[in-house]
């Protein structure tokens, strides 16, 4: 690598940063904690809404199935409250963010374009450029990087112009983030120069900004570089410095990438079982987050590793679910929506604009054709084809509203069920590590009891309440109608209710409580009793279907 803005000022001010990382950086999990814990006091709905925002994009670099909760969430209370400020377009933002991570392009694109237009309605140029440059993104993510390209163009002409007209205090913070994805754009055009040409205005933006996220992400960039390029020693220094980063800022997404980096890293040197190590490593970092282009890469290198150790079977099975995962992601049908949607509202616009010159058209089109009989004629089949095509679309809704309803479903299930054998196997570690220490020296036994002090701090269960908060959004009235008709129904009895309208077995929720079947059996009895369903032949399922 050329002697650049790297070279001299890199390693001190990386010093500094990492040492004013781990000293004031305040722990991410009790931010969140405080800000959940917010949420169950009596706020005003805007007060709500930010903190919903708040802690989906806290969310959106530790667990994007939690993210998009609380993003979805807000999205609701917004509209609900018809909120038209900038608020609303962030929520949407921080929603198209989260889809793209999660391989969901034309959702994504969805919410940035409906951001833009909202943003474009408040005026406000500084989130209208950073919805352009998050759907930039989703162009990359899809593999069109002149598109990409074109975008970040676009998005430094704007923020140009309004800079010089001192209408855009964020300049700093966009430029930076703009620069280093030209630098990505020029490393897919094999373009050396221009690459480290704009990694150096990328990092002279961030260092200019202090943005810790910004400078790890160009370090792991140009470490990536690096690699290709046979300079190993530089490459590990800065993969391993970005990762230090944010492993203090707690970015799993972010150390996902930094493992797929360190995984080629030891591939390239031959060491397999270090390689094999951190490609492992990244994929449990990418299964937490959700974000399949990542946990795709990280495939794609232990497939890579299996093969150097001639264990052609296992590569034969990494493979199929890369292939899996990668069918998912680049769906052709969903780049043709994509496309679609993108094409309407480009021409939106000159649409709107030349609105009064076709109702002209029209009218004179109406006169020449204005005799009574056939406009009368005309008008009767309009109607008629208006009441078919309405009842086809109330039909079509209800079917969608039904389908969407049982995935919810199905999704909420699942969900539970997954924490809770996530929670157990925790537990069950935990067990077994206070077994192994009761057979351990006194000095060893401290060691043993920070681990399980780390992973007991770590099996707070949030499982009811995401799936409360999930399920209350997909039946919103439910617990409401249970209060109002059967008030003396304890926690468990109403837990019981909505598991029931899941149509979930009694085998099933016992997989999910841990109690026996049996139990819910009695359960389930007892609740007939208080339903008042003893003597009568309706299932719990049927009179909760009805509710």
């Amino acid at each position: 690598m050329r002697t650049s803005l790297f070279t001299k000022y890199l390693l001190p001010l990386l010093t500094v940063i990492l040492f004013a990382v781990q000293a004031y950086t305040q722990s991410p999990t009790s931010k969140v904690d405080s800000l959940r814990h917010c949420l169950s006091k009596d706020l005003t709905s805007e007060s709500r809404l930010k903190i919903l925002l708040e802690l989906g994009n806290k969310y959106q670099s530790r667990n994007l199935d939690s993210a998009y909760l609380y993003a979805k969430t807000a999205l609701t209370l917004g509209e609900e409250e018809n909120l038209q400020d900038s608020l609303l377009v962030h929520v949407h933002n921080l929603l198209g963010r989260t889809y793209t991570k999660k391989g969901k392009f034309d959702q994504a694109i969805t919410h940035f374009i409906s951001g833009m237009k909202q943003a474009e309605a408040l005026e406000d140029k500084a989130l209208y450029i950073k919805l352009l440059i998050n759907m930039g993104v989703v162009h990359f993510r899809l593999g069109d990087i002149d598109k990409w390209e074109e975008t970040c163009l676009e998005s430094i002409r704007l923020i140009e112009e309004s800079a010089s007209a001192g209408a855009f205090p964020k300049k700093i913070l966009y430029l930076s983030s703009i620069y280093n994805n030209l630098a990505i754009i020029y490393e897919h055009k094999k373009d050396t120069v221009k690459i480290m040409e704009y990694y150096d205005k990328a990092l002279t933006y961030s260092i200019a900004n202090n943005d810790k996220r910004n400078i790890s992400l160009i370090l792991n960039n140009i470490g990536n570089i690096q690699l290709g390029q046979g300079k190993m020693n530089e490459a590990y220094t800065n993969i391993h410095n970005s990762l230090q980063i944010r492993r203090a800022q707690d970015d799993t997404k972010g150390m996902a990438q930094n493992y797929d980096n360190l995984g080629r890293y030891f591939l390239r040197l031959s060491q397999l079982d270090s390689a094999e190590f951190y490609f492992q490593k990244g994929i449990a970092a990418s299964k937490i987050t959700g974000d399949l282009t990542d946990h795709i890469n990280l495939q794609q290198g232990l497939i890579k590793v299996y093969e150097a150790k001639g264990q052609f079977e296992r590569a034969l099975q990494e493979q199929k679910l890369h292939e899996t995962l990668n069918d998912s992601l680049y769906n052709l049908r969903m780049v043709m929506e994509i496309a679609e949607m993108e094409y309407s509202y480009d021409f939106e616009k000159e649409q709107a604009a030349n609105k009064l010159e076709l109702e002209k058209k029209r009218f004179n089109t109406y006169l020449i054709i204005s005799l009574i009989f056939f406009l009368t004629v005309l008008v009767a089949m309009g109607s008629i084809f208006y009441l078919k095509l309405q009842k086809r679309t109330v039909e079509r809704e209800r079917e969608t509203l039904s389908l969407s309803l049982d995935y919810k479903n199905k999704e909420m299930v699942t969900k539970a069920l997954y924490q809770y054998k996530k929670q157990e196997l925790i537990h069950r570690v935990i067990q077994q590590l206070k077994d192994l220490s009761e057979q351990m020296e006194a000095g060893q036994v401290s060691t043993i009891q920070k681990v399980i002090k780390n992973l007991e701090q770590g099996t707070k269960d949030e499982t009811w309440a995401e799936f409360e908060l999930l399920f209350n959004e997909t039946h919103q009235d439910f617990y409401k109608t249970l209060e109002q008709k059967f008030p003396n129904l304890t926690p468990n009895e109403k837990r019981l209710c909505a598991f029931v309208k899941l149509n979930m077995t009694s085998k099933e929720i016992s997989s999910l409580t841990g109690q026996s079947v049996r139990s819910i059996n009695v359960a389930r009895t007892r609740l007939r009793k208080k339903l008042q369903l003893t003597n009568m032949e309706t299932s719990l399922a049927d009179f909760f279907a009805a509710v």
